[in-house]
């Protein structure tokens, strides 16, 4: 008949068992870890926002031109630059409220003050954005309020930034063209 040593009677002496102990431990450990990370992930967040919840489609150049000038915003992963003659500005992304997928916002901490323009280093913005038209056109606009639209920390940006108070920081909206510029 076939069988194994350490299925025999008196196979499992102490200093056996002991080790069979461990290892058990050991890969019920594993088993917990691989379980927790597996739930609960792990984050590469280096702060800058990492651009979670951006919809793909925006990331690229958009541009609007007309007898004043160009003007337009340049997206990527991380962060959101403003290219304009008049108030150029800079920012990393911190978070991104999608109201559908064709609008939302995207809110910034500015990574230069733009004090001529209201806006001090390190506070943050609300970038508005609406009927995305992937690799066409955008209707965006950075929020504007009299007195400044800035808000302080990431918390009062994200009840500040919503849909509801749309209105109260975008009068206007402006047509970007994507552009492989």
């Amino acid at each position: 008949m076939f069988s194994f040593h350490s299925f025999q009677p008196g196979s499992f002496r102490p200093d056996r068992l002991r080790v069979v102990r461990r290892i058990a431990f050991s890969l019920f450990g594993l088993l917990c870890l691989s379980t927790a990370l597996l739930f609960t992930g792990c984050s590469t967040d280096d702060g800058g926002g990492g651009g979670v919840g951006l919809n793909s489609n925006l990331i690229g150049k958009w541009l609007y031109t007309n007898e004043f000038g160009t003007d337009g915003y340049t997206i990527d992963a991380k962060k959101v630059t403003y290219i304009s003659d008049w108030y150029p500005l800079a920012g990393t992304i911190k978070q991104i409220e999608n109201f559908t997928d064709s609008a939302g916002v995207i809110i910034i901490q500015l990574d230069a003050g733009y004090g001529d323009y209201g806006y001090p280093q390190g506070t943050f913005i609300g970038i508005y954005f609406k009927n995305l038209n992937p690799g066409v056109s955008v209707q965006m606009g950075t929020a504007w309020a009299e007195g400044g639209a800035e808000e302080p920390t990431l918390n009062a940006a994200m009840a500040a930034f919503t849909l509801g108070n749309e209105g109260t920081y975008m009068a206007a909206y402006g047509t970007y063209l994507w552009t492989t510029d």
